[in-house]
C-alpha cells in the first residue's frame, strides 16, 4: 500500500487526468512545480538481496521500479525544462524536506540522503571508461592468423579495461558527471522500511544537457523525461538499490 502525502496535481486546462505532463519552463513555473512534489510512506519492506541467476536486476531494483516508475506522481514532471547548475535541485530538495518535516516524517534522514546524492553527481551516475570489442569485426572471410591477432588484441584491451575499472573505483570522483551536463531534480520521496533499517526512496527526473546543448531555437529544450530512483538508508545515506531508464 502506497500512501501519498502532500500531493498537489498539475493539470492542463479542462483536463482531469493527473498523469498529463504540463510544460514547465522558467523560474516562476518551476518554483510552482516544486510545491507539488510528493512525499509518501510505503508500507511493506524494501526487498534486499543480490542478483538471481538469469536476472539482471536485484530484487530491490525490481521493486523500486515497479512501485515508483511510470507513475502519475513523477510523470507530470516530464515536461519540466532543465537548467544547468544546482539551483533547481536545491529548490526541489528543500520542498521535499519541508513536506517531510510538516508530516512528521524523518526529514533529517531525508536530508542526509539528498545530500549523499550530491545533486545527482555520484557513483551511480558517474561515467564509465570506454571498452572496445575487436572480436566484433571478425567475419567468415577473416583468416585464422588474423583471428588470432584480433583475439590477442582483444585480450590486451580487456586487461587495459580492467585496469581502467580499478582506477575508476579508486578515483570515482574524477568520473562524476559535470554539474552543467546532467539536468536533474528530485520530485518524490517515500519513507520505507528494510532489513537494514528505515530508509527513503528518492525519485528524480533527469536529462543530459547535450540533448540541446546550445538551446538552439529549432530544437526542443531539454525536458526531464527520464527517471532515476534511489533507495537509501536514512541513517547514513548508503544506497541500497538504484535504477534508471536509458
Amino acid at each position: 500500500m502506497l500512501v501519498l502525502l502532500g500531493a498537489v496535481v498539475l493539470r492542463l486546462p479542462g483536463e482531469g487526468a493527473d498523469d498529463v505532463a504540463v510544460p514547465i519552463e522558467g523560474d516562476e513555473a518551476v518554483k510552482a512545480a516544486a510545491t507539488t512534489v510528493v512525499v509518501g510512506v510505503r508500507e511493506g519492506p524494501l526487498p534486499l538481496g543480490a542478483e538471481r541467476p538469469g536476472e539482471y536486476q536485484t530484487p530491490g531494483q525490481e521493486w523500486i521500479w515497479a512501485e515508483f516508475a511510470n507513475q502519475p506522481a513523477e510523470r507530470r514532471f516530464s515536461m519540466l525544462v532543465g537548467k544547468p547548475g544546482p539551483k533547481y535541485w536545491d529548490l526541489f530538495a528543500a520542498a521535499l524536506e519541508e513536506k517531510a518535516r510538516a508530516l512528521e516524517l524523518d526529514a533529517d534522514g531525508l536530508r542526509r540522503c539528498l545530500q549523499a546524492l550530491n545533486r545527482g553527481r555520484n557513483r551511480e551516475t558517474a561515467w564509465w571508461p570506454a571498452h572496445s570489442f575487436e572480436s566484433s569485426f571478425i567475419t567468415p572471410e577473416t583468416t585464422p592468423e588474423e583471428v588470432a591477432r584480433m583475439e590477442a588484441k582483444q585480450r590486451r584491451e580487456d586487461e587495459a579495461y580492467a585496469e581502467r575499472l580499478r582506477y575508476r573505483e579508486a578515483h570515482i570522483e574524477e568520473f562524476y558527471v559535470d554539474e552543467d551536463a546532467l539536468l536533474i531534480v528530485p520530485v518524490g520521496a517515500y519513507a520505507v522500511q528494510s532489513d537494514r533499517g528505515p530508509g527513503w526512496v528518492i525519485v528524480c527526473k533527469w536529462e543530459y544537457a547535450t540533448s540541446n546543448p546550445s538551446g538552439e531555437a529549432d530544437k526542443p529544450p531539454a525536458t526531464l523525461g527520464h527517471i532515476m530512483i534511489w533507495a537509501m538508508l536514512a541513517e547514513t545515506g548508503e544506497v541500497l538499490a538504484y535504477i534508471s531508464c536509458d
